[in-house]
């Protein structure tokens, strides 16, 4: 995994620069589940060493640090991504809203549209039957 301007490199303060660099080289080799299971079942303390790989004595405080630094940045990444997906769902709610608004605007417009045809034409039969009835009337 790449580190991005976000992410913290992993620091350690178990052995030297040197043997951090070896170390932390042949971990990322190994993987890290791989290197969990090797971890958990490794009964010494701290300060005890572990073989992995081609290095023979890595420190286990080293290999403690190094998977919970992958931990915190998988569970980083995990927040952000459900504060991505909330923050989606939250667009998406207020979208839905915004249609729904625009929709009864809509619907609303449209029988007032339909009143007002109701009325014009209601004013247009009064308007021929006023006509009609100032029409003269034929003889009898």
């Amino acid at each position: 995994m790449t580190v991005t301007a976000r992410q913290e490199p992993f620091k350690s303060r178990w052995g030297s620069e040197q043997n951090q660099k070896d170390w932390l080289e042949q971990l990322e080799l190994t993987g890290l589940e791989n290197v969990r299971l090797r971890l958990n079942h490794h009964t010494a303390g701290s300060g005890g060493s572990i073989a992995i790989g081609t290095q023979t004595s890595i420190t286990k405080g080293f290999i403690e640090e190094w998977v919970a630094w992958h931990d915190q940045r998988k569970q980083a990444a995990e927040a952000a991504r459900y504060a991505a997906e909330e923050a989606r769902h939250a667009a998406e709610a207020a979208h839905r809203e915004r249609v729904a608004w625009w929709t009864k605007a809509a619907a609303l417009g449209a029988i007032a549209a339909a009143v007002f045809t109701l009325i014009g034409a209601v004013a247009a039969v009064g308007q021929a039957v006023v006509a009609w009835m100032a029409l003269p009337k034929p003889p009898q």
